[in-house]
């Protein structure tokens, strides 16, 4: 980086060779950063640092300017992955509408290129992004519309026409956006889009459609039962669906559903995922029974450390010291407990601020729409965007 800064304050070109690794490395961390994220240990301290990191990479290909513009552009020709977040980061930072419409096209024809964007648009400032929506919306392809929507959910944005028109859409993928939209950005407006929705033939976009219901009013049946098939039926919408019903459910309701799940054949991972969603101690002395299990201790662990708020080192010694210090502690049955206290918005945000990020996502859900957070909180956008929004949040009461 010293070499970068060098060259360019006596105005030479950087050494390329140098400029090639900026790119490199800024493709292989935002590749790898939503695998970083679902570490077991990753809390918001850790998703700032490695935020940091990817951010340095990004304003050192700012600074060498139009050499790193076309090393970017010359990477796509690479497939290992992030290729396409730097040159679409500095397209809409550059305001180059015609490198951002090329990129749309490659979006299209590579879909492991969709999620290159969407990183780029939620990583860059929302000044870089005016007047791009429209223009997204222009483009007439499904990748466009995707990433119109996507840039309205990661900005905070009003979005209710862009929203609407987009659910609207024919292709599966833009209208199932939308759909998913409507709940994350806390549109009660457009509820009345998700109902004939929830019958989508096209199982992602029904799935989005009955998440975004379900969030906005837990009490609608017509959002509950397409939710519950999925969560029922073993396939690739069991777990979100089993996510987002478990914890947004009454206890009682969340433990008859987790005894369904139980009889459906769920495993006896989803089982301690469900459970730590349910939250309530009363699952506690089966979870410990787990931590004798080699195979089942790690998840049952963290289920029990969402659970009490106690917390151990993993591996046997972690699992005993655990065991012990649930012992010697009484926590109540019949609620939902978080971080070892009954789950209200106080709590959730304590967890948001502190917790480690599969405690963050659970409360997340728990404090949807409550304390000044409109919506879903963002626990995937960039840490400085997380603490300003914790920051600026009204204290729970």
């Amino acid at each position: 980086m010293a070499a970068l800064v060098r060259a360019r304050m006596k105005g030479h070109p950087a050494p390329q060779h140098l400029v090639d690794q900026i790119v490199s490395d800024a493709a292989f961390l935002a590749c790898h950063r939503p695998r970083q994220l679902a570490r077991p240990d990753a809390d918001l301290d850790f998703i700032v640092s490695i935020d940091e990191r990817l951010e340095a990479l990004v304003d050192a290909a700012r600074a060498a300017g139009m050499q790193a513009v076309s090393a970017a552009d010359a990477a796509l020709a690479n497939d290992a992955g992030g290729e396409a977040f730097l040159p679409a980061l500095l397209a809409f930072e550059r305001r180059d509408t015609r490198r951002i419409e090329s990129l749309l096209a490659l979006a299209e024809a590579v879909p492991g290129r969709m999620a290159d964007l969407a990183s780029a648009l939620m990583w860059v400032s929302a000044r870089h992004l005016k007047g791009f929506v429209p223009l997204l919306l222009r483009h007439g392809t499904e990748a466009g519309r995707v990433l119109a929507v996507e840039a309205c959910v990661r900005h905070r944005v009003s979005a209710e026409q862009v929203v609407a028109q987009v659910a609207a859409d024919r292709t599966p993928a833009s209208r199932t956006r939308a759909l998913a939209a409507i709940g994350e950005l806390g549109l009660p407006s457009l509820s009345p889009l998700c109902r004939p929705a929830c019958a989508d033939p096209e199982p992602r976009a029904r799935f989005a459609a009955a998440r975004s219901a379900f969030l906005l009013d837990p009490a609608l049946d017509w959002a509950q039962d397409p939710l519950r098939a999925f969560c029922l039926a073993d396939g690739a919408w069991r777990v979100p669906s089993m996510q987002l019903l478990l914890a947004r459910l009454p206890t009682p309701h969340a433990h008859e559903l987790l005894v369904r799940l139980r009889a459906a054949g769920a495993s006896t991972q989803q089982l301690v995922d469900g459970a730590a969603l349910c939250a309530d101690a009363a699952y506690l002395p089966w979870l410990l029974s787990l931590l004798d299990s080699p195979e089942q201790a790690p998840a049952a662990a963290r289920a029990i450390e969402q659970i009490t708020g106690l917390r151990a080192p993993p591996g046997p010694e972690g699992f005993e010291a655990l065991k012990s210090s649930c012992a010697s502690r009484a926590f109540p049955t019949g609620t939902r407990l978080l971080l070892g206290k009954p789950c209200d918005a106080a709590v959730a945000e304590v967890a948001l601020r502190d917790g480690f990020q599969h405690e963050r996502l659970a409360a997340a859900l728990y404090l949807y729409d409550r304390a000044g957070m409109p919506g879903l909180f963002p626990c995937d956008a960039p840490g400085w965007r997380q603490m300003r929004i914790l920051a600026t949040s009204p204290a729970p009461e």
